[in-house]
């Protein structure tokens, strides 16, 4: 192709040039997006990395960082039930992971209580923190034991 008008040749090349960038970008944001989902799909990988959104929460609790405490909480809180809804095939498994979103729940709420209303709202936990202990109560005491009188012992 030789054009006449060395402008029309220019756009050509460019055209092209912007149409392989776009490719490239494609390509990288399929290659970031398949690496960053990749944690969410490997539910060990999940559970890994919410015992670090959780520790980070309770780091900006210890020292007192209010609005990243409160930022944390809420990564820490929905990380917990997105590793109990991949838990939800396994009873004993999803009422354990319950328990943690009921912990973590009571944890953010009296987080929040000594951030923003100097203490007062701690018996707001109180209701997650049983409901954690009756529903790993209930695996215990209910579902533990029958499913081991419905297994054959060798």
């Amino acid at each position: 192709m030789s054009p006449r008008n060395p402008s029309i040749l220019l756009l050509f090349i460019a055209a092209n040039l912007s149409g392989a960038a776009a490719k490239v970008r494609k390509l990288r944001r399929t290659h970031l997006r398949a690496k960053s989902t990749a944690m969410f799909r490997d539910l060990r990988a999940s559970e890994n990395f919410h015992i670090v959104l959780w520790l980070l929460k309770d780091l900006c609790w210890v020292l007192v960082w209010k609005p990243l405490g409160l930022a944390m909480f809420i990564p820490t809180f929905l990380m917990a039930i997105h590793i109990a809804w991949r838990m939800r095939r396994d009873p004993g498994e999803l009422l354990h992971c319950i328990a943690v979103v009921c912990w973590i729940t009571a944890n953010g709420i009296w987080m929040m209580g000594e951030f923003w209303f100097e203490d007062t709202k701690r018996h707001w936990a109180v209701p997650f923190f049983i409901a954690g202990i009756l529903v790993v109560g209930w695996y215990y005491v209910v579902m533990l034991p029958r499913k081991r009188r419905a297994t054959p012992s060798a």
